[in-house]
């Protein structure tokens, strides 16, 4: 269930156009805005010293699986979420998304640089743009990338993806095959999380 006092802002990009979304409880919007360009950043976070990033689970995170079977590289953070969005996958008659490591290394680099440099955007300052970043893991054939942060669940997120239209259609989409989920903890404890999408097989 959304949970009204959790903050969160949602931005999903897309290689054949990027989609933005922008989320606070109860309310979204997307736009379409062509094939590349730089997502928004949330004004709201203030610049803080840097701290490195922890995979450690925030004490108050629920819904972790304790049962890694399957997540290829995922932590069991990353694991939960990727177990949640197949379940949703096969709920919708699509088949289950397989892990690939170069998915999985793109989406928790990419949750840890916005933990320690406390950014809330598909853009990096210091790693570029999501095109940039998808060569640099070498993903080929079509990719996307959905980012949240602030969810305390591992339902809410779900939940708060699945209400998206621009989420849920990345969740939804036949043309990927194979994923890759990151999750970091900033130094104020926010919680950040990231899924890549590609339309390669997967490794296993």
């Amino acid at each position: 269930m959304f949970n009204q006092s959790v903050f969160c802002r949602l931005i999903l990009i897309c290689l054949t156009g990027i989609l933005f979304s922008s989320c606070s409880p109860g309310w979204a919007r997307n736009r379409v805005v062509g094939n590349y360009s730089n997502a928004s950043v949330d004004s709201n976070l203030q610049k803080t010293k840097k701290v490195p990033p922890t995979r450690t689970v925030a004490s108050e995170l629920t819904g972790i699986t304790t049962d890694t079977t399957g997540c290829g590289q995922m932590n069991l953070v990353s694991c939960s979420i990727f177990k949640a969005i197949n379940s949703q996958r096969v709920l919708n008659g699509l088949s289950e998304l397989k892990p690939l490591s170069n998915c999985i290394q793109l989406a928790q680099s990419h949750a840890e640089d916005m933990a320690l440099n406390n950014f809330f955007s598909h853009t990096s300052p210091t790693l570029g743009t999501f095109a940039i970043r998808v060569g640099t893991f070498a993903l080929g054939g079509y990719t996307g990338e959905n980012i949240a942060s602030g969810y305390t669940t591992i339902d809410g997120l779900v939940a708060g993806w699945m209400n998206s239209t621009g989420h849920r259609a990345n969740i939804l989409n036949s043309v990927y095959n194979s994923t890759g989920v990151g999750y970091a903890k900033d130094a104020s404890g926010r919680s950040l999380y990231v899924q890549c999408f590609n339309s390669g097989s997967g490794d296993q």
